[in-house]
C-alpha cells in the first residue's frame, strides 16, 4: 500500500500540543518492539548500561519476573553470570554501580486484583533490598480509577512506553507456540500465548518520559527522582532503530484531581487520526468499547468508500466480569457499525495458534497499537475502552510518517505484525495482500486455510457473536461499574476521592502496614484453607444452628453468633444460608438483618472509636481524605459498598468506622445493601436442601426465579446510586 505525500502529510495535524499531545519532542532514535521477549531483553540491556537512575512505572511489577528466560536453562543467570530476574538484577546493578538509584512506581491496587499479583510488593521490592531501591504505591487517584501507565526510563537517556508491565505472565516470543516451556506462571503451569507491543525512544523524547515519571512520583512521595543532565548514549544491544531524528508525541489520559482538569489527549489522538484515514485503519487492542472511537470509525467509513478497518482483539475475555462488561461493550461497539451499514469493511478477528499435535491456543492480545494508512502510528497503555480514554492514567507515544522512508518503515511494521498472526513473513504478507486485493480479504482467505489445515499453524479467526444484540440491565450496570467514563460528583461518594494533598509514609509505617495486611489475610484464610474450612460450611454447622431454636433467648443467641463471626472474619454468607434454612422466612429475614447489622455496627465501632488513629497512620492520605467529607451521602456510600463489595464484610465495616460516616447512615446503608441477598436466601428457605437432595425442575425454577429477583432488586438499587452519582457535565470529545 502506498500513500501520496499530500495525504500522508495531513497526519501531521493529528499531533497538537495541549489537544492530542502533552508534548511533542524529538527522538534521536526510536524502535517498536513486538512481544515480551524483545521488550524485556531491550529493557534489561538498557538497565545494564545505567549509571544514575532506573525508573520503572506500571500497573504492576513483580520482583521474580524473568526478563530473559531465553538466555538460560533454569539457572536465572546468563552466560556472563548476570541475573535475569528483576529483583536479583536490581541488586546486582546496585552493588556494581555505587551512584545508581532505582525508583519503582506501581498502582496501589484494589483487593480485586490481589490474586493476579505478587503479594506485598513493598516487602519484596523495597524492604528486602538496598536503601537505594525505593518503591511507591500510586494512589493519587479518584475513587475507582487506576494508574495504568507502563513505561521505563534509564538515566533520562532512553525511555520505553507501551502495553507491557514488567510482571508475571507477559513474556512470550513472536511465535506464540502453544506449549512453550519458558512461559511459566508463578503457580507452575503454562500460561497462554501473550502478544503485546512497546516502543523505545532516546533524546528529548526519553527526557519527556522522565519528566512524566517525576510528576507521578511527586504526587505520592516528597522525594524527587533526580534528573540526569549529561550521560552517555544508551541503546539496547540487538535492537535496530527504525526511526532517527523524528518528532514523537506523548499523549496522556489523566482524571481530574486537586482542581486540575482531566486530560483526554489519547481519545482525541485516536479520533483525529481515524478521521484522516483513507485506506486502512489497523488496530490491536485488548478491549473495544470506546464510544468516541466507534463514532469516529463509523463516520469515516461512511465518508470513504475505499476505507477498511482490521481490528485484532482477544477472542474471549478472561473473566466473567470482563465478559459481561467489556464483552457487552464490544457488542455495543459493533452494533454502532452495524447500524451504519459498514461492517462489510470491518474485519474483527482474534489470533490463534496450533501445535504440531493439533492442540490449539488463543493468543491473548494485550497490545494497544494503531496504524493508519501507514502514515501514523501510536502505541502505549491505553485500551480502547471508556476508562482508558477518560478515567484512568494512561500514556501513549505517537509519530507520523512524514517522509517516504518513514512511511515504508511504518508499513513494514504493519506487515510484520499481521504476518506474525498469519504465520507469514512480511514479504509473503505483501505478496498475498496484493493477490487478494485487500488486507481484509487476505485475512478471510487465510482463516479458511487455517481451519482446514492440520499440524502447526497460525490464523486470525472472525470473532463470533450473536447476530442481534440487546443490552440487558445486568450488562449495563456492570459496564458502568467496570468501564466508567466519568468521575463521581463531589459530595456523592466524593469522600472516596483523593482531592487532598497527600501525607507521606516512612519505611517503618509501610512495614507495619504490610504486617497488618498479612494478619488480615491470614485470619480470612483460616476459614478457607485450614482444617477449619471443613467446619465452616452449611452441612457441618446446620445441626449446631438448629439448637439455637425454640428458646426465648434465640434472638440474642443468633445475634451473638453473627457478632462473633464478624469479629473473626467468618464467612457471613454461610450464616445467611443457615438462618434461611433454619427459620421461617419472615423470621429468617429479621434475624439475618438484625445479626448482620449488629455485627457490622460492632466492627464499625472498632474502626470509629478504637482504631481510627491507627488506620489513619497506616493508610496515610487515602483515609484522611475520607474524614469530614461524607455528610448526608453516607447512606449512598454504604449502600454502594454492600451491593458491590470491594473487600471482605468485616474489613469494610472497620474502614467505614475509620471515616466520618455517621452511625445511622452506616446502619441504614448496611440494612438496605444486604436486603436483596437476605431476601433471596430466605425466600428459598428449606428448598435449598431439597434442591441438592432432589433437584426437580420446579425447585430449580424457584431458585432461578429468586436469584433473578435478587438480581433485579440489586440492579434497581444500583441504578438509584448511579443516578445520584451521574455526571451531567460529561464533556464531548474535542476534535
Amino acid at each position: 500500500m502506498t500513500q501520496s505525500h499530500d495525504a500522508a502529510s495531513s497526519f501531521e495535524s493529528v499531533m497538537v500540543e495541549d489537544k492530542s499531545c502533552s508534548t511533542i519532542v524529538r527522538a534521536d532514535r526510536a524502535a517498536l518492539m513486538v512481544d515480551g521477549m524483545e521488550y524485556f531483553a531491550a529493557l534489561r540491556s538498557a538497565m545494564l548500561q545505567a549509571k544514575r537512575t532506573i525508573v520503572l512505572v506500571g500497573w504492576d511489577l513483580d520482583s521474580q519476573v524473568d526478563l530473559a528466560p531465553q538466555l538460560h536453562d533454569g539457572s536465572g543467570v546468563d552466560a556472563d553470570g548476570v541475573p535475569t530476574q528483576l529483583k536479583a538484577l536490581l541488586e546486582y546493578l546496585i552493588e556494581r554501580t555505587p551512584e545508581l538509584e532505582v525508583r519503582l512506581l506501581l498502582w496501589d491496587f484494589t483487593p480485586l486484583f490481589v490474586r493476579e499479583r505478587e503479594p506485598l510488593p513493598v516487602v519484596n521490592l523495597e524492604l528486602t533490598t538496598s536503601s537505594r531501591v525505593q518503591l511507591q504505591l500510586d494512589d493519587a487517584l479518584p475513587f475507582g480509577a487506576c494508574h495504568h501507565q507502563k513505561f521505563a526510563v534509564v538515566d533520562d537517556a532512553i525511555g520505553f512506553c507501551g502495553g507491557l508491565d514488567v510482571t508475571r505472565e507477559r513474556w512470550d516470543t513472536s511465535e506464540h507456540t502453544p506449549h512453550d516451556p519458558r512461559r511459566i506462571s508463578p503457580k507452575g503451569g503454562l500460561y497462554a500465548p501473550f502478544h503485546d507491543t512497546h516502543m523505545a525512544v532516546t533524546g528529548p523524547a526519553a527526557r519527556a518520559l522522565g519528566d512524566l515519571a517525576r510528576k507521578r512520583w511527586q504526587a505520592v512521595c516528597p522525594d524527587s527522582i533526580p534528573e540526569v543532565e549529561a550521560v552517555d548514549s544508551i541503546w539496547p544491544e540487538d535492537l535496530e532503530p527504525q526511526f532517527t531524528d523524528i518528532d514523537v508525541g506523548l499523549s496522556l489520559t489523566e482524571p481530574s484531581l486537586n482542581g486540575k482538569p482531566a486530560l483526554r489527549q489519547i481519545e482525541t489522538l485516536y479520533a483525529r487520526a481515524i478521521r484522516k484515514a483513507e485506506r486502512l485503519v489497523f488496530i490491536e487492542n485488548q478491549f473495544l468499547t470506546a464510544p468516541v472511537v466507534a463514532k469516529a470509525l463509523t463516520e469515516r467509513l461512511q465518508e470513504q468508500p475505499e476505507l477498511e478497518a482490521v481490528i485484532i482483539t482477544p477472542a474471549v475475555q478472561e473473566t466473567w466480569l470482563e465478559t459481561k462488561s467489556m464483552g457487552g461493550g464490544r457488542r455495543m461497539f459493533r452494533a454502532q457499525l452495524e447500524e451504519a451499514g459498514v461492517t462489510d469493511r470491518v474485519t474483527l478477528v482474534a489470533p490463534e495458534t496450533r501445535a504440531a499435535d493439533g492442540s490449539k491456543a488463543s493468543v491473548m492480545v494485550h497490545s494497544k497499537l494503531m496504524i493508519v494508512d501507514d502514515s501514523f502510528l501510536t502505541v502505549g497503555s491505553a485500551k480502547l475502552n471508556r476508562r482508558s480514554m477518560r478515567f484512568d492514567t494512561e500514556a501513549n507515544l505517537a509519530l507520523v510518517g512524514d517522509t517516504d522512508d518513514r512511511r515504508r518503515t511504518i508499513a513494514g511494521l504493519r506487515h510484520r505484525l499481521l504476518g506474525e498472526h498469519l504465520g507469514l513473513t512480511p514479504e509473503e504478507f505483501v505478496e498475498r495482500t496484493e493477490a487478494s486485493g485487500s488486507v481484509g480479504a487476505l485475512v478471510r482467505e487465510t482463516a479458511e486455510e487455517y481451519r482446514s489445515g492440520s499440524g502447526e499453524g497460525r490464523g486470525l479467526l472472525p470473532i463470533q457473536e450473536p447476530a442481534s444484540f440487546t443490552l440487558d440491565p445486568a450488562t449495563s450496570v456492570l459496564l458502568d461499574l467496570a468501564d466508567p467514563d466519568r468521575q463521581l460528583k463531589d459530595g456523592v461518594l466524593g469522600f472516596l476521592s483523593m482531592d487532598s494533598v497527600p501525607s507521606f509514609r516512612p519505611r517503618l509505617q509501610k512495614l507495619v502496614l504490610a504486617i497488618t495486611i498479612l494478619c488480615l489475610i491470614g485470619l480470612g484464610a483460616v476459614w478457607t484453607t485450614t482444617p477449619l474450612a471443613e467446619f465452616a460450611n452449611v452441612d457441618r454447622l446446620g445441626p449446631l444452628f438448629e439448637r439455637l431454636t425454640g428458646s426465648a433467648w434465640t434472638p440474642l443467641l443468633v445475634a451473638a453468633v453473627y457478632t462473633v463471626a464478624s469479629l473473626t472474619m467468618f464467612l457471613i454468607t454461610v450464616l445467611l444460608v443457615l438462618t434461611a434454612v433454619t427459620f421461617e422466612p419472615v423470621v429468617a429475614v429479621l434475624y439475618s438483618i438484625l445479626g448482620t447489622t449488629l455485627g457490622a455496627v460492632l466492627t464499625y465501632g472498632i474502626g470509629r472509636w478504637g482504631g481510627r488513629d491507627l488506620v489513619h497512620r497506616l493508610m496515610g492520605h487515602r483515609l484522611k481524605a475520607l474524614s469530614g467529607k461524607v455528610g448526608q451521602q453516607g447512606i449512598v456510600a454504604v449502600l454502594t459498598l454492600r451491593i458491590t463489595p470491594i473487600a471482605p464484610f468485616t474489613l469494610i465495616n472497620v474502614l467505614a468506622g475509620a471515616t466520618h460516616i455517621k452511625p445511622w447512615d452506616f446502619v441504614i446503608g448496611t440494612a438496605l445493601g444486604l436486603l436483596p441477598s437476605v431476601i433471596a436466601l430466605t425466600a428459598v428457605g428449606e428448598s435449598i436442601w431439597q434442591l441438592f437432595s432432589d433437584p426437580t425442575l420446579t425447585r430449580v425454577a424457584i431458585l432461578v426465579g429468586v436469584l433473578l429477583g435478587w438480581l433485579g432488586l440489586s440492579i434497581l438499587l444500583q441504578r438509584v446510586v448511579n443516578m445520584l452519582s451521574s455526571d451531567d457535565d460529561d464533556d464531548e470529545n474535542d476534535d
